[in-house]
């Protein structure tokens, strides 16, 4: 297995967090949005390897943390936004011209 797209540093950035209160949550949410794409995507760890979809990879999995953390106290259920959607569609369909 190819290591995570996103770092604990990484997501706090993004979510805007300086303290360290919500490191267990946080890094819950890391896990998640990557065992989602993981199931999602066929050889999602072999496209890791290259850059484009690692970077694909890293921006979708920080939109469904912020979208875990935005919504963790939300009563109903909410669908993953369109932008997510899209983004793993496109992973989805992957193909490496290069190689």
């Amino acid at each position: 297995m190819v290591g995570l797209p996103v770092t604990l540093a990484e997501a706090k950035v993004y979510l805007r967090i300086d303290d360290d209160v919500e490191d267990d949550m946080i890094n819950g949410f890391i896990n998640t949005a990557d065992v989602y794409l993981r199931g999602a995507v066929d050889n999602y760890d072999t496209n890791l390897a290259n850059d484009d979809f690692k970077q694909l990879a890293k921006t979708v999995s920080l939109a469904i943390i912020t979208e875990l953390y935005d919504n963790r106290g939300a009563a109903e259920r909410l669908d993953y936004s369109y932008t997510v959607r899209t983004l793993i569609a496109q992973m989805q369909y992957w193909s490496d011209v290069s190689g």
